[in-house]
């Protein structure tokens, strides 16, 4: 079993997080190795947790819970999760009545209201008068916001929840950008992308789905898109 205890200052000197991989600066070879259902970083004849590890390098300090990541192995600052914040956040709901954000029992309970009286309220309201928020007509949406004001709420939550931004703060990134690509320059035909830097979180601009995407395939790493530019004009 992976130890808890935190390891000494050298260790984390030797190591890097590069590209959501634990590297030895002195060889660049990966330094965590698969072990039981996990990996883990061997230095001095003791096994370290490499999602440990990683969430020292991220953020600076030592945590003794246990970790996961929300996609796949890249240990990246928006991928690790501890299990106990896991855990909080599936059980985490908005109340279908007042909006408030409240614990459900468990992940599983499908639970809508926040209280006996918001599901009582609910059932007052199935004459609907109007969106509560804006007040527009709900017709059969479910409910008691219109759908635009759903999908707003949906976005200040994950703008919230992925990248730390305010929803005022985005639209001051669009106007920034002329609401176009910051790259290509076009306009994003499906929808602007917030670009970020995944080691650090840093938000670092607007960008359309095609550039989005062909940053996050170079590894967001200058040498390589010069690389790729230079093999473009020879081929010309």
């Amino acid at each position: 079993m992976s130890a808890k205890n935190q390891p000494d200052n050298s260790l984390f000197e030797n190591l890097e997080l590069r590209d959501g991989v634990l590297l030895w600066r002195s060889s660049g070879k990966p330094a965590a190795m698969k072990k039981n259902n996990g990996f883990v970083v061997r230095y001095k004849g003791v096994d370290y947790a490499a999602r440990r590890i990683a969430w020292f390098l991220i953020h600076g300090r030592w945590q003794t819970g246990h970790f996961t990541t929300r996609s796949g192995d890249a240990l990246t600052r928006e991928n690790l999760i501890s299990v106990a914040e896991a855990n909080a956040l599936s059980r985490r709901r908005r109340c279908a009545c007042c909006g408030v954000s409240f614990a459900a029992a468990h992940a599983s309970d499908a639970t809508k209201y926040c209280s006996v009286a918001c599901s009582a309220t609910m059932r007052q309201r199935r004459a609907r008068t109007g969106c509560i928020a804006c007040g527009a007509p709900l017709g059969n949406a479910a409910g008691p916001r219109c759908p635009p004001c759903r999908r707003q709420d949906e976005m200040e939550r994950r703008l919230a929840r992925k990248y730390g931004l305010s929803l005022p703060a985005f639209h001051g990134l669009l106007v920034r950008a002329n609401y176009r690509c910051e790259v290509c320059g076009e306009a994003p035909g499906t929808g602007p992308k917030v670009d970020h830097d995944h080691a650090t979180g840093a938000v670092r601009g607007i960008l359309c789905t095609s550039c989005n995407v062909g940053l996050g395939h170079f590894r967001d790493d200058p040498a390589r898109l010069r690389q790729a530019a230079a093999y473009l004009e020879r081929r010309r």
